[in-house]
């Protein structure tokens, strides 16, 4: 049942709604060639972090710790400022005290975790602050390694992070298609076409990610991985004047990796690798729109008559019937 009230004269009304302007499906080719040692299974690395902790707390703050890796070595540098003094912890045990405004550095060849504890009063103070560094060389993990490249059986490639950890499509922050031409500096391009003369815009775009490369002796064993950076600019042309935006996004990855003997080093080995992307490149913006409709007022709520309680009988009544006369 439908009691809305509507006028009968229609109104115009503007609502805003996105237009595509151009829309296309676009392949890109990207081409890597990268160099493996086969004798390095140590790997490094670097991490860098502000932290901010409590002033007089009981509790250890943990700013890093291993997980699953071994043989770590590597140095650390910590840069405080606070309520100190500071207390530094490596592997559980207390090796520092760092003062307000001084700093902690040393090497270790076995790290496992590192901690701090802030011991100053208060005061005005309510957190000990400071940055923390630690360069890392470590163990790849790999329980077999290559003496040529005749041991490689296979590779494979897939998309990762930076650190080699697989990812899929949908990683905005590892797998990134950019657009790298700012709205006032697309340039006009005049084709000719049956239709008529048509105006085009030059934009660049920038796909950038990560390649993991994984290789395999003849054991079917993971012996070797490495991950690689990878980026690429092009220019497509679409119908994008002032005001649109455009919207790019990767749709499918297609890796491949080939390993070939170095042609100058003898412990090392060349990864070809070749990326295939696909892409979806729209060029749109919100545009208003007048339509005809008419004006609707809510209609009465449908509510259910109920028939009112009988009224109870009258014990009097009901005494006298059984009373002896």
């Amino acid at each position: 049942m439908n009691n809305m009230k509507c006028k009968e004269i229609s109104s115009p009304y503007c609502i805003k709604v996105p237009k595509i302007y151009d829309w296309i499906n676009k392949t890109a080719f990207i081409n890597l060639k990268e160099e493996i040692s086969l004798d390095d299974k140590i790997e490094s690395d670097f991490l860098c972090c502000e932290f901010h902790i409590p002033c007089s707390s009981e509790k250890k703050t943990t700013l890093w710790t291993s997980s699953g890796i071994r043989r770590i070595g590597g140095s650390i540098c910590i840069t405080f400022c606070g309520c100190g003094p500071l207390e530094v912890f490596i592997n559980d045990r207390k090796v520092s005290s760092v003062l307000d405004g001084s700093s902690y550095i040393a090497t270790f060849s076995d790290i496992r975790s590192v901690e701090v504890l802030c011991k100053g009063s208060k005061n005005n103070e309510t957190s000990c602050s400071g940055e923390f560094k630690i360069t890392l060389h470590y163990d790849s993990g790999l329980d077999c390694h290559f003496t040529s490249y005749k041991d490689i059986a296979y590779v494979d490639c897939f998309l990762s992070d930076c650190n080699g950890k697989p990812i899929g499509i949908e990683d905005k922050c590892n797998l990134d298609c950019h657009v790298l031409t700012q709205h006032d500096q697309r340039t006009d391009i005049h084709l000719e076409t049956k239709k008529g003369d048509i105006s085009l815009q030059k934009v660049d775009l920038l796909k950038r990610g990560y390649i993991t490369v994984q290789a395999f002796n003849k054991k079917n064993q993971l012996c070797l991985q490495c991950t690689f950076p990878f980026s690429k600019v092009e220019t497509v042309f679409l119908c994008a004047p002032p005001g649109t935006e455009i919207e790019c996004e990767i749709t499918s990855v297609d890796c491949k990796a080939y390993v070939l003997p170095s042609s100058h080093k003898k412990k090392c080995v060349d990864v070809i690798i070749t990326l295939l992307i696909c892409q979806s490149i729209i060029s749109v913006a919100d545009v208003k729109l007048e339509i005809l409709a008419n004006t609707c007022e809510p209609r009465q709520d449908i509510t259910e008559t109920c028939p009112a309680p009988a009224s109870p009988r009258d014990c009097s009544v009901l005494l006298s019937k059984h009373l002896p006369s």
